[in-house]
């Protein structure tokens, strides 16, 4: 389940689903792009971070780049709070993993 591990299974699925692409003779492993906006902006922010063999480029708008700092009646229901889940918090924010960023 996601729950309380928003930024964690959604990055590492959609990473998983891009290896699977790559498996396509027709796909460009060296041109391989992934935007979004908000939430989806932090999972952008994730998977160029997190997978950078992956990902070579980015577009991440409005980003939140650490989940303590994100709105906290959305943040709190769907990942508790931090002094429960820490761990999970600090995982789950971009901002842990930019010392990995390779690309664009």
């Amino acid at each position: 389940s996601i729950y309380k591990n928003i930024g964690i299974i959604n990055t590492r699925d959609q990473a998983m689903a891009a290896r699977e692409i790559l498996k396509w003779k027709f796909v460009d492993s060296d041109r391989i792009a992934v935007h979004g906006w908000s939430g989806g902006g932090a999972v952008t922010l994730n998977l160029m971070f997190q997978y950078p063999d992956i990902y070579k480029s980015g577009i991440a708008i409005s980003a939140v780049t650490d989940q303590h700092f994100y709105d906290n009646i959305y943040t709190e229901r769907y990942m508790g709070i931090p002094g429960e889940n820490e761990a999970t918090y600090i995982q789950a924010s971009p901002v842990t993993h930019a010392k990995n960023l390779k690309g664009n």
